[in-house]
C-alpha cells in the first residue's frame, strides 16, 4: 500500500506543479510577483499547517499537491523581479516580465 500511495502522490504532486506553473506564469505578469509571492507564501503556510493536522492519505496527498502549486509560483515571479531588476542591462540575461 505505501508503494500505491507514494506513485499517487508523485502523480499528483507532478501535475500540481504543471497546473501551477501554467496558472502563475500568466498570473504574475497581471497580479504581479511581489503580491503573489506574499500570497502564496502564506498560502503555503497555512497548507503545512494543516498538513500537520491531517489524518487520512488523501488529505496529506491534497495539501502536498497545494503546497506543489504554491511552490510552483517562485520561479515566474523570480524571473519577473529579476528582470525589472535588471531592465537596463542589454545583454540580453534576463528577460523583462
Amino acid at each position: 500500500e505505501s508503494s500505491a500511495f507514494a506513485s499517487r502522490l508523485a502523480i499528483i504532486a507532478t501535475f500540481a506543479t504543471a497546473l501551477g506553473k501554467f496558472i502563475n506564469g500568466t498570473l504574475v505578469d497581471v497580479v504581479g510577483a511581489r503580491r503573489l509571492l506574499l500570497l502564496y507564501g502564506i498560502c503555503t503556510c497555512c497548507t503545512l499547517f494543516v498538513l500537520r493536522h491531517v489524518t487520512t492519505s488523501n488529505g496529506a496527498m491534497v495539501c502536498c499537491a497545494a503546497v506543489e502549486f504554491c511552490a510552483s509560483i517562485l520561479w515566474p515571479a523570480a524571473v519577473v523581479i529579476l528582470g525589472s531588476h535588471y531592465v537596463n542591462e542589454t545583454d540580453g540575461r534576463f528577460e523583462r516580465g
